[in-house]
């Protein structure tokens, strides 16, 4: 169907059952021409026609609304559409949480990555409770994955947050042999998060970066991330994990992680976070080492959006008609439904 019919219909396909009508007009004639084919073989033509004689002005009228009712019934299915409402509608929001796995997340005890957890499963159970929203998973070390891609199935975020862990990377994170040596690269993460926004969707879609910021590389490849958000108009709101002043110690395996004889340390790199959340509308979340409230991040993001009208969909939506359709059809078929075709006995 054009782009027209679309307009006119919420499902415009359901208007090819249409071609059925002519079908199912054939079918009756047939069905007819043989009924009285049967009649004639059980007794004389006369006596038949007297008995069985049908009032024509009565079959003409059913088979009418027959094919009325039919019609309209058909037209109805296919969502007839027509008027706009004048008033904003409230929409959800589409939010993608890329959440940083990297070794340095392993740093401090707790460790980043338990703030990190603790920051999104408030976040999810204040999406939960409201509802509406749509959020997405990609997580990252060397390389991206996405784990789940936009769904309002928060029971399922919340399972997929627990099983992420910096102490068991899977291989896809690792990098491969001919990639640079770093084991964060930011900007891969937020190119994945843009390349997985819905494009057709009608909600305003945010970036939720939940790091440390710390990439031993320093190398600014999160800048192709913040790149590709700006040319989207994804906004980036990151959260900083850990102590922004001191190096810690990255343990793995209840042991510190070790380069030339040396300890490796890390701390949250603040600059990297804000530039990214500056540069792209968003806004720097500092969580350091708290225990964010449950409904924090959520209000945090939303209220910043709010102000920026991105939380309200303004695209023109049409009032749904089909209910005159049916009552129609439903008053026509059974007005069908009434009509005697066959004289009464001793009728003339």
């Amino acid at each position: 169907m054009s782009t027209s019919w679309q307009t006119w219909f919420a499902q415009p396909w359901a208007l090819w059952l249409l071609l059925l009508l002519p079908l199912l007009g054939i079918l009756a004639a047939v069905a007819g021409w043989q009924r009285r084919r049967a009649l004639l073989r059980l007794g004389g033509a006369f006596a038949l026609q007297a008995m069985l004689a049908p009032r024509r002005w009565a079959g003409v009228c059913q088979r009418l609304l027959l094919t009325l009712g039919l019609f309209l019934l058909i037209v109805g299915v296919a969502g007839p559409q027509w008027g706009r409402d004048t008033q904003q509608v409230s929409s959800g929001r589409d939010l993608i949480v890329v959440l940083d796995l990297s070794r340095s997340m392993l740093a401090e005890q707790p460790s980043r990555q338990h703030f990190a957890r603790l920051a999104l499963l408030g976040l999810c159970d204040a999406l939960k409770k409201r509802g509406g929203h749509r959020v997405a998973l990609v997580v990252f070390a060397a390389r991206p994955k996405l784990v789940l891609p936009l769904a309002q199935d928060y029971d399922l975020f919340r399972e997929a947050l627990h099983q992420q862990d910096a102490a068991r990377l899977p291989e896809e994170l690792l990098p491969g042999p001919e990639e640079p040596p770093s084991g964060t690269r930011i900007g891969a993460a937020l190119r994945l998060a843009v390349a997985n926004q819905d494009r057709d969707s009608a909600h305003q879609t945010a970036i939720l970066l939940v790091s440390d910021g710390d990439d031993p590389a320093d190398d600014q490849e999160w800048n192709e991330g913040v790149v590709a958000a700006v040319a989207h108009h994804l906004p980036i709101f990151t959260v900083g994990v850990g102590d922004p002043e001191t190096p810690h110690k990255i343990l793995y395996n209840d042991q510190p992680v070790r380069f030339q004889e040396k300890d490796i340390t890390s701390k949250l790199q603040e600059g990297v976070l804000r530039q990214i959340a500056e540069r792209t509308q968003g806004l720097y979340i500092a969580a350091h080492r708290l225990n964010l409230p449950p409904d924090s991040l959520y209000q945090t993001i939303f209220d910043h959006s709010a102000g920026t009208e991105m939380g309200v969909s303004k695209l023109p939506r049409y009032r749904q008609q089909y209910g005159w359709f049916f009552g129609v059809a439903l008053a026509l078929l059974t007005l069908a439904t009434l009509i005697r075709l066959r004289r009464p006995e001793g009728g003339r």
